[in-house]
């Protein structure tokens, strides 16, 4: 035979067999017997009744394999709603992508939807009523579902083991206007109603054609709002591969309360109105709000904040402002009933109670935080607020705290470390400025018996498990001297054990005496504080005191001794002694010590 015969036949028979290959596809594709092999086969496997009208295997014009199918009926799994089918859809389009070679399973990159209601149901034990050819299985996912593309049809989603209930309706926007930024077409609406954890919610949206839920790397136009428990949320920008949460859109969320939000670690405290608004980005694992505008009942706040899911732990950052700040509605919003003044004058001075050290471990945080005006129930000096919080694996650090306090400021640094056991704990405090007056209660329609500029330092370390603990270890110095103080000149007698002076500020009237020196300084070592010096110096009266002060039992015993500069009636050559609870100490008289020699009121200054 020869060469050009040889080759002849060859070629022959290449497009025998081509044409045999796309012949038998055709037949394989061809909707007239493929529907009723997959329907019975699906129906046996499944024992539920299934209705296909035709199924149509074809290639997209990206070379991707096609499946059309149409005339759907399947009914439902005996164990979930009955009462309507698992799937009826006149048409449904799957897209499948190579990518299911490489991952071993079908990957459908796009579902397309068309006049369909399908109702997807799943147990706590996994069970799913869509599994058709192996219903029993209740391992991982055989399928992955990219993108969905919904025209004219309904979705019901029960999640059983996160006590979820979702129905959804899919329909043209009609006369929807596009998004504000881009001017994208929004062709799609979304009505969507259900149950989360007993939380009611509904809304709706207008989206671009596809919702995209994993892996695409494609964001969708999205505009709606939904409510739940009284708390209204609204978004318009992109979202995408909603599995793994893909945010980047303008987003408000408003409300009264967050009483209905409890299975979710809120609280049922009373009602107060918040507004939070700015624009959220949120993907691989990263959530952040910028450019946000809040108000939670009188206060507002101001600035970005983000969060960041870590493998050890996750991480908090935030910078935010504040004109007017509430602490109660700071409490409120993190679950905290109000804060109440503490008038008790028995029992210990702090808990004993164990602190859980579990939050602080579990999360790390940088934060930095200013408030122009702060107000705090009980705490009526405290008058503005700013400082940085860093908090990196259980060690928390607060520096560049300024504190506004009776028109002064309390500056300085205080750290926690819970890595230790004890925990550890040291701080350093300087006051600027504190008028005193304003710190300490006054009678009634009187002036204050004490006033003037305190100035004042703190070093202090200690280590324990609870707030008992850290005073009962406390170590360290404080210091503190009035600049331009007075005295009322009746206190002033009364302390100098001067009968005929308390008898003329009764006829004639109080008045402030100034004072030469007003001084402190106390020396702490394992919970028990020393008096190194108290002196109160005035142009009466110079009172020299001694004794300590125990933090671990919340009890005092001072001496304070009295030497009047002038002769007067009535003197008491005594000493005062107070002791007892440091929130109500006995007062009494007792025999004269000898005062401690001051050889400068200045040496006893800070």
């Amino acid at each position: 035979m020869t060469a050009p015969r040889r080759a002849w036949r060859r070629h022959a028979k290449r497009a025998l067999f081509g044409a045999a290959i796309i012949a038998a596809l055709v037949w394989l594709a061809h909707p007239w017997w493929l529907a009723g092999v997959v329907a019975r086969d699906l129906a046996v496997r499944s024992g539920r009744a299934v209705h296909l009208d035709s199924v149509r295997i074809g290639m997209t014009m990206a070379l991707e394999p096609v499946i059309h199918v149409s005339g759907i009926d399947i009914a439902n799994a005996p164990w979930a709603d009955t009462t309507r089918p698992f799937a009826r859809v006149r048409e449904a389009v799957a897209v499948v992508s190579w990518r299911s070679v490489a991952e071993r399973r079908p990957v459908i990159s796009l579902l397309v939807l068309r006049d369909g209601d399908v109702d997807l149901q799943r147990q706590a034990d996994g069970l799913r009523n869509w599994r058709l050819r192996n219903p029993d299985d209740r391992g991982p996912g055989l399928y992955k579902l990219l993108a969905l593309r919904a025209e004219r049809s309904s979705f019901r989603f029960v999640h059983r083991g996160i006590d979820l209930d979702l129905q959804m309706r899919a329909s043209p926007s009609g006369s929807e206007p596009p998004l504000s930024a881009t001017g994208e077409p929004l062709p799609s609406h979304l009505d969507f109603s259900g149950a989360w954890r007993h939380v009611a919610f509904k809304g709706s949206a207008a989206a671009g054609p596809e919702l995209t839920f994993l892996e695409t790397g494609r964001a969708f136009a999205l505009r709606g709002h939904a409510e739940a428990g009284g708390v209204r949320l609204e978004i318009e920008g992109h979202a995408g591969d909603m599995l793994r949460v893909v945010i980047d859109a303008e987003t408000s969320l408003a409300g009264t309360s967050l009483a209905a939000f409890k299975p979710f670690g809120a609280h049922d405290v009373e009602p107060r109105a918040f507004r939070v608004h700015g624009h959220v980005t949120a993907g691989q694992r990263r959530y952040a709000i910028s450019k946000m505008q809040a108000q939670v009942g009188t206060t507002d706040l101001a600035g970005d904040a983000s969060y960041a899911g870590g493998e050890d732990r996750p991480s908090f950052g935030a910078n935010l402002t504040s004109t007017v700040t509430e602490l109660d509605d700071l409490l409120w919003l993190a679950g905290r009933p109000a804060r109440t003044h503490r008038g008790d004058a028995a029992g210990p001075l702090l808990s004993a109670q164990p602190m859980s050290f579990d939050g602080v471990r579990s999360i790390d945080a940088n934060l930095d935080f200013a408030a122009k005006r702060l107000h705090a129930a009980g705490l009526p000096a405290l008058q503005s607020m700013a400082m940085k919080v860093v908090l990196n694996d259980g060690a928390l650090a607060l520096t560049h705290v300024d504190l506004g306090v009776a028109g002064g400021h309390a500056t300085g640094r205080a750290t926690l470390d819970t890595r230790t056991h004890p925990a550890g704990a040291d701080a350093e405090i300087d006051l600027h400025g504190v008028r005193i007056e304003a710190v300490l209660p006054a009678s009634p329609g009187r002036e204050s018996l004490l006033a003037g500029a305190l100035q004042g330092r703190l070093r202090i370390k200690a280590a324990g498990d609870s707030v008992a603990a850290l005073l009962a270890s406390a170590s360290g110095t404080v210091t503190a001297a009035l600049s331009g103080g007075t005295v009322s000149s009746s206190l002033d007698a009364r302390m100098g054990l001067e009968g005929g002076k308390v008898l003329r500020s009764v006829l004639s009237g109080d008045e402030p005496l100034p004072l030469a020196c007003a001084a402190l300084a106390l020396d702490l070592q394992g919970g028990l504080a020393q008096v190194r010096s108290l002196v109160l110096d005035s142009a009466n009266t110079r009172t020299v005191g001694s004794g300590r002060i125990d933090l671990r039992s919340g009890s005092l015993d001072l001496l304070l001794t009295p030497t009047p500069k002038r002769a007067g009636l009535f003197e008491l050559k005594r000493s005062i002694r107070l002791d007892g609870s440091i929130r109500g100490p006995r007062i009494s008289l007792v025999e004269r010590a000898e005062p401690a020699p001051v050889t400068a009121c200045a040496a006893a200054k800070p």
